[in-house]
């Protein structure tokens, strides 16, 4: 049986590589190449700092000038809620809080974030479901999260009232 063969074939054994010790001027190439490489690297992240601080400089786009005066119409409307807590804290996700988004201020970037927006995949349920709503919050320095929240029933027993249950939202 031959034991290395020149067609791929699952019944031999892959070829066997023997490495050789570097020749006395490659090592010295590599530590050049290496060296030239980091100095690219270098300069293209200072390039890219350079271009966000102008950015930064020339002030926020029409689009998000845009979303602004949205944001601002929404929060007199009622639709999103002030928050003194800081967007790392809205962001955790515990008991009433299923799915949380940062910078997400209405249902229509809220489906955006979902597969298909929402009408397919794991997030269908948070839409076509009536046990979920959803929380839109202004974080303490002005950043929009939407929160997916269950909305669940609490039950008391026996009350003379006829109340069935609490929905708590």
């Amino acid at each position: 049986m031959v034991k290395h063969s020149s067609k791929k074939s699952s019944f031999v054994l892959p070829r066997r590589t023997v490495q050789r010790p570097p020749r006395p001027g490659e090592q010295e190439a590599a530590k050049k190449r290496k060296a030239a490489a980091i100095d690219k690297e270098k300069a293209t992240k200072e390039a890219t700092e350079k271009r966000l601080q102008e950015e930064a400089a020339r002030g926020p786009s029409k689009k998000e000038l845009k979303r602004e005066v949205r944001r601002k119409r929404l929060v007199e409307e009622g639709k999103i809620e002030q928050s003194d807590q800081e967007v790392k804290q809205l962001l955790k996700v515990k008991l009433p809080v299923v799915v949380a988004f940062e910078d997400c201020q209405d249902e229509a970037e809220l489906r955006n974030r979902f597969h298909g927006q929402g009408t397919a995949g794991w997030g269908a349920k948070f839409f076509s479901a009536s046990k979920f709503k959803f929380k839109y919050l202004l974080a303490k320095d002005g950043t929009p999260v939407s929160q997916v929240v269950k909305a669940y029933t609490v039950y008391g027993g026996g009350s003379s009232s006829g109340q069935r249950g609490v929905s708590i939202t």
